[in-house]
């Protein structure tokens, strides 16, 4: 039987919280790049976005993936229906975080007090407000703290997290949704600096089986691509497999 390939791109590591659950739970030969060099992608301009995006499915195009998972909230805020046409890539066969939110609305109580955490340029897109209309959620943007996790600066994490704790508790928030892929990867350290508070994280990423589905038999294989490698990505990925990022240009 042939495998599932799956390919997956993120700005850098922020994606490995996708890859990880993806990994875990659907058998399939996965590719991942991450663009470390260039991260974070949540304070590029949209034209900068499209043309990175074009990069990333071009380079998963070469390496003929069956689906592509866009793992960074800030390409998956973009409308990517012309440069999906024009790459030869059916809609059907990309899914982004979008997806992986629609899905995770169906756990929210109605009375929840929303608050959706992310890049400027994720909150700037409106994307995820439409998502959670319902709740007329909140909005906080985080300028440094997706590219604080990349690089492990954790007084600039501090710092981003206080400022977020201090939202929260001015607001009342109950539930948080992780507009970045970045930000799972420190669920840990929130969930201790938020301990005893009530407050519920919402993972997008949690809902993956919701939207790819598992296939009998196949290989089960991992390759991860960076145009950076970093010793924080280098760390992430042991936690998934015993895999060496392979450096690559764009």
């Amino acid at each position: 039987m042939m495998s599932l390939r799956v390919g997956i791109c993120d700005s850098g590591i922020g994606g490995l919280s996708v890859l990880k659950e993806l990994y875990n739970t659907i058998p399939a030969e996965y590719i991942y790049i991450g663009d470390s060099l260039r991260a974070p992608y949540g304070n590029k301009t949209r034209e900068e976005l499209l043309q990175y995006t074009q990069e990333l499915l071009t380079f998963l195009q070469s390496h003929k993936v069956d689906v592509y998972v866009s793992a960074c909230n800030s390409i998956s805020t973009l409308d990517t229906r012309e440069l999906l046409n024009m790459l030869g890539i059916k809609k059907s066969d990309y899914i982004d975080m979008r997806d992986f939110a629609e899905c995770a609305k169906g756990n929210i109580p109605s009375d929840a007090k929303m608050l959706v955490y992310g890049t400027v340029a994720t909150i700037e897109s409106n994307v995820y407000q439409e998502v959670f209309k319902e709740w007329s959620a909140h909005v906080l943007a985080s300028k440094q703290l997706a590219y604080a996790i990349e690089t492990q600066h954790q007084i600039a994490i501090d710092e981003e997290v206080d400022t977020l704790l201090d939202y929260v508790t001015q607001e009342g928030i109950t539930h948080i949704f992780l507009a970045c892929t970045h930000y799972p990867l420190i669920q840990d350290y929130l969930d201790i600096r938020f301990k005893g508070m009530g407050v519920t994280f919402i993972n997008p990423a949690h809902y993956i089986p919701n939207v790819l589905h598992p296939q009998k038999g196949g290989r089960h294989s991992l390759t991860i691509f960076t145009t950076k490698t970093s010793e924080p990505m280098r760390e992430y990925v042991s936690g998934i497999d015993d895999v060496v990022p392979v450096v690559i240009e764009l």
